[in-house]
């Protein structure tokens, strides 16, 4: 008997739930993902999903790239940010934190 493929669900673009949570997610000091879930109308393990996906984390990281060039443009090339950890990181460094 030949198997089934496996079909593979289609994933919907971003929306504006997900910008919104993208904006949340990106400020400094960021609030827990509980707060933001609550915020937007959803689960934790739904924003948690989202985080897993991978557009949603590239959309998250020009976001915050956007974010530190505007404050800080000469400074672009010395720090490389790829997660929210080390956002957080920069901007206790350069005392805003």
């Amino acid at each position: 008997m030949a198997k089934k493929k496996k079909r593979r669900s289609r994933r919907l673009p971003l929306n504006e739930r997900h910008f919104a949570a993208i904006e949340l997610l990106s400020d400094v000091p960021s609030r827990n993902h509980e707060d933001i879930a609550h915020i937007l109308g959803i689960s934790r393990m739904t924003l948690y999903r989202w985080r897993q996906r991978e557009d949603f984390d590239k959309e998250l990281h020009k976001v915050i790239m956007r974010k530190v060039r505007a404050r800080h443009p000469r400074r672009k090339a010395r720090w490389d940010l790829d997660t929210p950890a080390q956002v957080e990181r920069f901007f206790i460094a350069s005392g805003w934190l």
